[in-house]
């Protein structure tokens, strides 16, 4: 019974983690750049994305602590590679690897980014509220990148892990 339970939730911290990610890209951020100037997207972003990055740090820790405990018993670790089973685990956890160091340094990848934007050095302060000139070619907004890539590794992880209780 403790076994299906940490199964459980080992996938509820994923889908809530990743269903959060599937709702921002998909839903917020679009629906803001439509409808939000920029400070009111930065007011709301501001609030919401403090909050998120809580649940998905503990959704991080729910992860590895029921990931740990799900692997005991079912994989040799002196031929773990030489399995299906092994091979797949050690995809999913190389993927969630990343996933988590995209968590971490998501904030100084955003603000490197925005300050580069500004035309700002490194580590300067950019207040985001002057208009860009005219000839300034668009950049991809890099919160909106960073959550698809976090999204589309989500998902591939997640595929993973369904592989594994195929096996």
């Amino acid at each position: 019974m403790t076994s299906v339970l940490l199964h459980w939730i080992h996938t509820v911290a994923a889908m809530i983690w990743i269903g959060g990610v599937a709702f921002i890209v998909f839903t917020l951020l679009p629906t803001l750049k439509q409808t939000a100037d920029m400070p009111v997207r930065q007011r709301i972003m501001g609030g919401m994305v403090p909050r998120f990055r809580k649940i998905v740090g503990a959704c991080i820790v729910l992860l590895i602590a029921t990931g740990i405990f799900n692997m005991q018993g079912k994989v040799d670790f002196s031929l773990w590679l030489s399995t299906p089973y092994g091979q797949a685990l050690a995809i999913k956890i190389c993927l969630a690897a990343v996933l988590f160091a995209l968590y971490l340094s998501a904030p100084a990848i955003n603000r490197a980014f925005k300050n580069r934007e500004c035309g700002h050095g490194e580590g300067a302060a950019c207040e985001h509220d002057t208009p860009r000139p005219a000839d300034t070619p668009k950049r991809p907004d890099i919160g909106l990148v960073l959550h698809a890539i976090v999204f589309l590794l989500g998902i591939v992880v997640l595929f993973f892990g369904k592989v594994l209780t195929v096996q």
